[in-house]
């Protein structure tokens, strides 16, 4: 049971009370029992001396003696005897029969008179049958000798004691209710202000910042309240201040590109971002172990190993198939505090597209190499023949000079495409958007292409409505994405037709180049644009081609925000065909 303060001080004032109160009683009551026994004896003592002076005074007779005393004892109370100096009964106040009395000279309180001139003695009486206070005194007066004695029932003192106690008892609990009444009323006034305080605290702990104390006093009471509107004041601030920084932390990670994941001492996930969501396409995963929610066992004993401090930080490639292969770089560091780990950050960042490039450039040095290495070893054989004396044969050294020039046009057709690619892949070529006709840009490249279909029996047909819309493009870069186009088709097909096709709707331009040529295989056709990648090496190479212009159509096509596309079946040619936006 739970006691609030304002009982525990009543409680401790009352017992503080009731333990004073109760010394008090027992200090007090013997006090006056003995105060009040001496009054009573004292008026005894008066009453005594009182009835003797009447005595000694008013009576001459013995025979009035007896009616005397029986009129004193009736006004005081008290029983009143005259004993002779031989013991002798000769007055009593409450018996009548006096005759039958015993001899008195032997009692205590007569014997004592004798010797000290007064007498006390608390007896038995065998005559009244109960304990009484007796006080004699000698009797003088002249005419008649003896002892007056005054007796008291010992019950009426005690009634007179016991009212005394009484009285003094209940004074002492009317004192010590009023004093529990007063002790619940200061402890009121004691315990409201903290009271108060207590429930202030509690609406700031669930919540409600705002809350201060508004009434106080000025005492300690008040200081403390100023104090702890202080301190409200300055968590408000703090809170305010940490909840902020939380929104702006939660806001950055959140938005990250990169995953990140946050996980306690136990490896329980704490928080973890959308991109680590929607790349390991989990939900709900805060509270749940990171075994349980990324089912990754290398990304489990990264998690593990940073947590026991082997390290603290470790960075490690990790390989991941979730509906798709995955390369991550994965980076834990823990999260200590006075040399206790509470936690750990992991931060996951997919290189995988990274990785892919790698490859391509490495691929793409090694084409390039592979691709300069025949003509520049072809020209260079030539050369070294010719220095040797074959520029004297005039026959040969007229077909060695073709092969050089041919070689030369090869290897500068090559850097040319070089050059252009490297310039469209580096971001630093910027179509100029103009309003052209691709049916002007069609009959501009055909000229360019027309002597080499000439020469291998290919007709070029051309289909172009006169209603085509006008495209939004860069004329230059569009003819040379025909030509390019154009020209792999007469160089990899032999004799009959290329038709170029124009249709239109509302928002974009298509154009078909349809060959009768060699086609592609199936399983190839993905892979057709990329750079250097030749369906068949040797026959293009023989063709003159650089392998890099169906990469030069794509990054062009795709510059125009428009899409490219192939149809082809082996022996059968093959269909490329791109759509533009219209103007």
């Amino acid at each position: 049971m739970i006691l609030s303060i304002k009982t525990k001080i009543s409680l401790m004032f009352g017992i503080t009370v009731a333990l004073i109160l109760t010394g008090i009683y027992f200090y007090l009551n013997p006090k006056l029992h003995d105060i009040t026994y001496n009054n009573l004896k004292g008026r005894i003592q008066k009453h005594a001396k009182l009835v003797n002076t009447i005595i000694s005074e008013t009576v001459i007779h013995t025979e009035n003696i007896n009616r005397i005393i029986k009129l004193a004892g009736k006004n005081s109370g008290f029983r009143i005897t005259v004993i002779g100096t031989d013991g002798r009964i000769l007055a009593e106040s409450n018996i009548d029969d006096i005759e039958s009395m015993e001899n008195h000279l032997q009692r205590v309180e007569i014997q004592d008179a004798i010797n000290n001139g007064y007498g006390e003695s608390i007896r038995f009486s065998t005559t009244l049958k109960q304990k009484m206070l007796y006080y004699a005194i000698p009797l003088n007066t002249g005419r008649f000798k003896g002892f007056i004695r005054i007796a008291m029932p010992l019950s009426e003192i005690n009634s007179i004691l016991g009212t005394v106690s009484n009285a003094l008892f209940f004074s002492l609990l009317v004192a010590f209710f009023m004093s529990l009444i007063i002790s619940l009323v200061v402890s009121g006034i004691i315990s409201n202000p903290i009271k108060k305080l207590s429930l202030t605290a509690k609406q700031i702990a669930q919540g409600n910042l705002g809350s201060r104390i508004i009434h106080y006093s000025s005492d300690e009471i008040g200081e403390l309240a100023r104090t702890f509107n202080f301190m409200a004041g300055q968590i408000e601030a703090r809170i305010e201040e940490i909840t902020n920084n939380e929104s702006k932390l939660k806001a950055i990670l959140a938005g990250m590109f990169d995953g990140v994941m946050v996980v306690d001492n136990n490896g329980d996930i704490v928080f973890i971002n959308k991109s680590l969501e929607k790349l390991f396409n989990v939900k709900n995963a805060t509270g749940k172990k990171t075994v349980e929610t990324i089912r990754n066992m290398e990304i489990y004993e990264l998690t593990k190993e940073v947590l026991s401090l082997k390290r603290e930080f470790v960075s490690k490639e990790i390989y991941t198939d979730t509906g798709e292969s995955r390369i991550l770089a994965v980076h834990a560091s823990a999260v200590s505090r006075n040399g206790v780990v509470t936690g750990a950050v992991l931060i996951f960042h997919d290189i995988t597209e990274l990785r892919r490039l790698e490859s391509i450039r490495k691929d793409f040095v090694a084409n390039v190499s592979h691709e300069l290495r025949t003509p520049v070893s072809n020209i260079k054989g030539y050369a070294e023949t010719l220095a040797g004396g074959a520029i004297n044969d005039k026959k040969h050294a007229l077909e060695f000079s073709r092969i050089i020039l041919t070689e030369s046009d090869r290897l500068i057709a090559l850097i040319n495409d070089l050059l252009d690619l490297s310039r469209i892949e580096s971001g630093n070529f910027t179509p100029e958007f103009r309003p052209c006709s691709i049916k002007e840009l069609v009959f501009k490249t055909l000229p360019q292409v027309k002597k080499d279909a000439e020469n291998k029996s290919i007709k070029l047909n051309v289909n172009i409505p006169d209603n085509v819309p006008m495209l939004k493009a860069d004329a230059n870069s569009i003819v040379q994405v025909l030509f390019n186009i154009i020209d792999n088709a007469i160089k990899y097909s032999h004799k009959g037709s290329i038709d170029i096709t124009v249709s239109a709707d509302k928002e974009f331009v298509r154009t078909s180049i349809k060959d009768t040529g060699i086609g592609i295989p199936e399983n190839e056709i993905e892979r057709i644009f990329e750079r250097f990648y030749r369906v068949d090496k040797a026959r293009s190479r023989e063709a003159g081609g650089t392998g890099l212009g169906l990469s030069i159509v794509k990054h062009i096509i795709l510059s125009h925000h428009g899409k490219i596309s192939v149809e082809s079946e082996p022996g059968r040619g093959s269909t490329f065909s791109f759509t533009l936006p219209v103007a």
